[in-house]
């Protein structure tokens, strides 16, 4: 998954789920939705494994915890979940890493043809460096999808701002 899907679609149910919640936690920490990525700047052959494991992201959940208490731990939580819950859709993550080193994931599809089917399969496969550490795609088409939903509302909120100022 992109880094743009990774960081808006928590981020805005985050902030639509919870309005009251204090707006510098939640964009602030918003960024914790790319760190499990940063594993392959780390060791490229352990990319859905070294960050994409849940030993990780309690222990990065937990440091929060220490400087922004019980609110800045379960919005971390959430924000790195939520990147292993989009990347368990692709390749799987090493969720159990290093004591299990399979990746573990899911395929879900709605399919409408040859025939209506709703398919759901759990995986778990061995973790292989040579394919898993692989391409990051830094803008992909949805991504680009968003970038110009994001532009079309942009030109619309700038353009109803300078309407009613007349």
């Amino acid at each position: 998954m992109e880094p743009l899907i990774h960081f808006l679609v928590p981020l805005l149910l985050l902030v639509f789920l919870f309005p009251k919640l204090d707006k510098k936690i939640a964009v602030g920490l918003s960024l914790l939705t790319q760190l499990p990525d940063f594993d392959i700047f780390v060791v490229h052959d352990l990319h859905r494994a070294l960050f994409h494991n849940l030993f990780f992201v309690v222990i990065v959940a937990l440091i929060v915890a220490y400087f922004l208490g019980k609110t800045g731990f379960f919005v971390s939580l959430y924000y790195l979940i939520s990147h292993l819950i989009f990347d368990s859709a692709e390749a799987g993550n090493a969720l159990f890493w290093p004591l299990y080193n399979n990746l573990l994931g899911f395929k879900f599809a709605i399919m409408m043809q040859p025939k209506f089917e709703i398919i759901l399969d759990f995986f778990s496969m061995p973790f292989n460096p040579g394919i898993n550490a692989g391409e990051i795609c830094i803008l992909c088409q949805q991504g680009s999808l968003i970038l110009v939903l994001a532009g079309i509302v942009l030109i619309a909120k700038c353009y109803t701002l300078w309407k009613n100022s007349y």
